[in-house]
């Protein structure tokens, strides 16, 4: 039941013009353009991915997490640890891995 919500929630991120770069166990990782529509956009991304297992498991809680990351990283902070600036506006997480290959901080 678990894959056919999962399934049916990469064909209403489809569907909704996300662009589906992944499906690695239990998260969707999708390409997001940078500008002024990113939080709308993750949290409708959240919503559609949250109805399509609803359906197909109604009885369990149902959750959906987002993180922005310049790469992706399964250690990646979950939604309690979402980085933001200043004025609230969510980050992009990266990895110290990638921040010392690329010699940033």
């Amino acid at each position: 039941m678990a894959a056919d919500g999962a399934k049916e929630a990469g064909w209403a991120l489809l569907r909704n013009k996300f662009y589906l770069i992944n499906f690695i166990h239990d998260e969707y990782l999708t390409l997001l353009r940078n500008d002024d529509t990113l939080e709308s956009r993750i949290k409708l991304k959240e919503k559609l991915m949250i109805d399509a297992m609803r359906k197909h498991m109604p009885d369990m809680k149902i959750k959906a997490v987002s993180a922005i990351m310049s790469f992706w990283d399964k250690a990646a902070p979950d939604g309690a640890d979402i980085l933001r600036d200043s004025n609230g506006r969510m980050m992009s997480y990266m990895p110290d891995s990638v921040k010392t290959i690329l010699k940033i901080q």
